[in-house]
C-alpha cells in the first residue's frame, strides 16, 4: 500500500465569534472641592465647542482597574446606569481611549 498523501488534524471551532471591542473612553473629571476624582466610562463621545457629550456610566473602580479590565467593567455595568452626560471642557481633566493598546518594545 502506498504512503498517504494527506493528514488529518483536529480543528477547534469557537462556539461563538469573538465580540469586537466597543470604542470606549475613560473620562476623568476634575474633583469637586474635598472630593476624589470622578470616572465616567463612555461608549460614545461627541465633541462640541463648549462641552463634550458622552454616553456611558459613572464608575467607582480605581483608574488602573478600569484601564486593565475594560471589557469586565463594561459587562458588569447594568444597562440602567447608562446616561447621556454633557461635561464642559473645564470640568474634564482628561479623556483616554481604552481600545488602543500600545505594544511594549521589550515584549
Amino acid at each position: 500500500m502506498a504512503d498517504k498523501d494527506f493528514a488529518v488534524q483536529q480543528v477547534i471551532v469557537p462556539t461563538s465569534p469573538p465580540k469586537p471591542m466597543t470604542t470606549t473612553y475613560l473620562v476623568v473629571l476634575e474633583p469637586e472641592s474635598g472630593k476624589a476624582l470622578s470616572y465616567f466610562v463612555a461608549t460614545r463621545f461627541d465633541e462640541h465647542q463648549a462641552y463634550g457629550k458622552f454616553v456611558g456610566f459613572y464608575c467607582n473602580a480605581p483608574e488602573s482597574d478600569i484601564i486593565n479590565d475594560t471589557v469586565g467593567v463594561l459587562e458588569r455595568a447594568p444597562k440602567e446606569d447608562y446616561i447621556e452626560a454633557w461635561f464642559p471642557w473645564g470640568q474634564i481633566k482628561k479623556v483616554r481611549s481604552l481600545v488602543y493598546r500600545h505594544r511594549s518594545i521589550g515584549k
